[in-house]
């Protein structure tokens, strides 16, 4: 399903959620931005989304010739600005901290 206008996503906050979000935007098509505070955790969040996607295949939930091009759609990055200032949509997924949130929104703004 795609949406007249919107090509590209930031996610902002690689954790549990954040992670699988991005990968089901990226397998749906578009092209994902994922941002988080640490080179560490974007690499976390890419393993998981290959092991999803991996897991996916092997229950016959997905193809294989899937696999690839939602992992070429995924790019990661620490800086925030690059993560977002392309972005039709910014879907926000950190901890739920108000101060944090709260700095994030007047960063996004």
């Amino acid at each position: 399903m795609r949406v007249d206008g919107i090509e590209r996503i930031a996610v902002v906050g690689a954790g549990i959620m954040g992670h699988a979000i991005a990968q089901e935007y990226a397998r749906a098509g578009f092209q994902v931005c994922l941002n988080d505070v640490s080179e560490e955790r974007l690499q976390l969040a890419l393993d998981n989304v290959k092991n999803n996607l991996e897991r996916l295949v092997n229950l016959g939930l997905a193809e294989m010739e899937q696999v690839e091009p939602t992992l070429n759609r995924l790019q990661v990055t620490t800086r925030l600005g690059e993560a977002v200032s392309e972005a039709d949509v910014v879907v926000e997924v950190i901890p739920e901290h108000l101060v944090p949130k709260q700095q994030l929104f007047l960063q996004l703004d």
